[in-house]
């Protein structure tokens, strides 16, 4: 091996990352990859392209795209509003074109079939992109005609594609991805941080009382089913009194703190966004985590609530049978 080769070998391997959402899931994978050496000596180095960041510290190498809608989240977004968004996905492109040329990138990492997959694969030409599905992308979008050439162009150029659950495998097979080069890998937890506690100690810190807590923890948007959540516990507050913690942010907030203003409930608290290293308290501190959505890829949040040994109530939708067993 010459000293051009051992030089090769000795650079880092850089990867584009690509997501409309850069969030703790994603920072933290990123995190765990920059610790590991691929060929036993060069490291990994990311470069994420990303529209917003939540929950995380802005990535030291990061490539914002200014993201300047109202709307929470792309998951939300009607086909209107996804179309007057074109200029942006333009731009977005542009700037993962801009990093591969300028960075030398290795390989591109996409997450969500759309935008970021099917911009990764209009931009890739001969570098190597792996799709990972997480849900709303191809439950949701996966299911409109007018979505479908976009993500059926992310699944089919995509060099490999990972799924978080057999049921998004399932669901990308029948929009004619390759069986073959799909692989399921669930998101992970980190058993460090999300483990059991004493749940007394935890509230004291919290400043939470001693009565039963059922927690609800994601986005406040339509298809987490947070209304029937919260209409459910008038009917239980006087068979079981408790309080019911709706943990997270976004476009039906408003209407849900309406709603429960409106049925005169006095036992619900929104928190708003908590810091995802906070999250471990609010999972240990509770009775039951429930999940009422009508649609998931596979939820983190079930998985790092059964990391701290918290029961959980879920909807038979998407991935969540994969990981608990009814009874």
């Amino acid at each position: 091996m010459g000293e051009n080769d051992l030089a090769k070998l000795n650079q880092p391997k850089r990867i584009c990352v690509v997501t409309s959402s850069y969030g703790p899931s994603i920072a933290r994978l990123y995190e765990e990859l920059s610790t590991l050496k691929s060929n036993g000596n060069t490291k990994y180095e990311f470069h994420p392209v990303y529209l917003r960041f939540e929950g995380v510290a802005e990535p030291a190498f990061g490539y914002p795209v200014n993201y300047p809608y109202k709307t929470y989240d792309l998951a939300v977004t009607g086909t209107l509003e996804s179309i007057r968004r074109i200029p942006l996905f333009v731009k977005m492109a542009k700037e993962i074109k801009k990093v591969v040329k300028y960075h030398n990138i290795d390989l591109i990492h996409a997450h969500w079939a759309i935008p970021a997959g099917f911009l990764a694969c209009l931009v890739a030409r001969h570098i190597p992109v792996i799709t990972t599905l997480r849900g709303s992308d191809i439950k949701k979008f996966g299911r409109r005609k007018f979505f479908q050439y976009p993500i059926k162009y992310a699944l089919n150029h995509s060099t490999q594609i990972v799924a978080l659950s057999n049921d998004l495998k399932k669901e990308a097979t029948q929009l004619s991805a390759c069986e073959n080069k799909i692989q399921v890998i669930s998101n992970g937890v980190d058993t460090a941080k999300f483990k059991p506690a004493n749940k007394y100690e935890v509230r004291s810190k919290l400043n939470i009382s001693d009565e039963f807590l059922i927690l609800f923890v994601g986005d406040l948007i339509k298809l987490k089913g947070v209304d029937k959540l919260i209409r459910v516990s008038t009917m239980l507050t006087h068979e079981l009194p408790h309080q019911l913690v709706i943990i997270g942010d976004g476009p039906e907030r408003a209407r849900l703190e309406q709603l429960a203003s409106s049925l005169r409930i006095k036992n619900v608290f929104f928190t708003g966004r908590v810091q995802h290293q906070d999250m471990p308290l609010y999972m240990n501190a509770s009775d039951v985590l429930v999940l009422p959505s009508e649609s998931e890829g596979l939820p983190k949040c079930v998985q790092e609530a059964m990391a701290c040994g918290t029961p959980v109530v879920a909807t038979n939708v998407g991935g969540t049978p994969e990981i608990i067993t009814d009874g």
